[in-house]
């Protein structure tokens, strides 16, 4: 069912870390969520991982787009100053009131235009010169013979990697971008059987889009690192309902470009003893993968920062990130 990942496999470019997540028992989706996207193991600290590292790392001068939450807002970017949030590529614009959407950017521009000792016009004024980036960005069409899915379960996920591509291929600066891929996971009822149901049908969508994602970007796959990670994956036995219930580790993907290839972790196994609750162990935190590309692809500038609270140590590191400029 993930067929279409092969080629990146083979290339040694996407790495596997089975029986990674969340550190800690909870089994809640909006708690652990929240706190995955937060770089957390407990607590609250209200921004984001990706956030907190886009605030702690120098950058060159801002292009009007430095990072972007698509589709809307993503908690691991919350909090971010540089970031923007938008439902779609396509949609990211000053629509204004029959028609006159030129003119209320304009009207909107002078608005803002005074007084930069106030952060509103300061994030107005960014928000404005990203709109410009976004609009003024050539639209292509997916490059290199990519084929997003037109239909299913990966329509909307493919539309929104497409965009992404198409950013990328644009050159408009962007860094980091954090999205989601809403397939209905949560699988209490209707797991179905491994090669039809609708797990497989979901796996199958996934690994179509990440293969069409690969495809369109072309050479520019290389300095792009893609992260996958879940909160938490599902118990062994069918439940009732002909579903699983919430589990504990989960699969971590990660591919592109400066990636060494391959499985990753320590496999707990699945003697009786190893099952937590019904559920794959945990052995790898999640952290300790984010820790590897924040160092190699991302060359954060404050680890204690983005990941507050983590004791990153050099045995906790997994080592499938190159530095950047270095490929496999």
């Amino acid at each position: 069912m993930m067929a279409p990942l092969m080629p990146l496999w083979s290339a040694n470019r996407l790495a596997l870390i089975p029986a990674a997540g969340f550190p800690n028992g909870d089994r809640s989706h909006f708690a652990v969520q929240r706190k995955m996207d937060e770089g957390l193991d407990n607590g609250v600290v209200g921004s984001g991982w990706l956030a907190r590292h886009l605030e702690a790392t120098p950058s060159p001068p801002p292009t009007g787009l430095r990072a972007a939450t698509i589709p809307f807002g993503q908690r691991s970017m919350a909090g971010s100053t540089v970031s923007v949030t938008m439902g779609s590529v396509d949609s990211f614009r000053v629509n204004g009131f029959r028609g006159n959407g030129g003119a209320v950017r304009a009207a909107m521009q002078d608005l803002h235009a005074v007084d930069d000792t106030k952060v509103v016009n300061q994030r107005a004024r960014e928000a404005l010169a990203a709109l410009d980036v976004v609009n003024t960005a050539p639209v292509t069409p997916p490059a290199n013979g990519a084929v997003y899915p037109t239909g299913g379960r990966g329509r909307g996920f493919g539309q929104v990697l497409s965009q992404i591509a198409q950013l990328i291929r644009a050159d408009v600066g962007i860094e980091a971008v954090a999205t989601e891929a809403s397939f209905g996971w949560d699988l209490h009822q209707g797991f179905g059987d491994p090669t039809t149901g609708r797990q497989a049908q979901n796996l199958q969508a996934l690994a179509e889009v990440l293969a069409a994602f690969a495809q369109d970007l072309g050479d520019s796959i290389n300095r792009v690192t893609v992260v996958l990670m879940t909160e938490f994956g599902r118990t062994f036995r069918e439940n009732g309902g002909a579903g699983v219930d919430h589990g504990r580790a989960s699969t971590m993907f990660v591919l592109g470009g400066g990636i060494r290839g391959g499985l990753y972790g320590d496999w707990p196994g699945l003697d009786p003893a190893a099952i937590d609750g019904n559920a794959l162990r945990v052995t790898v935190d999640y952290r300790s993968v984010l820790a590897d590309i924040l160092e190699h692809r991302l060359a954060t500038g404050n680890m204690a920062a983005v990941l507050p609270g983590y004791l990153d140590t050099p045995e906790k590191r997994l080592g499938f990130a190159l530095p950047l400029g270095a490929l496999p």
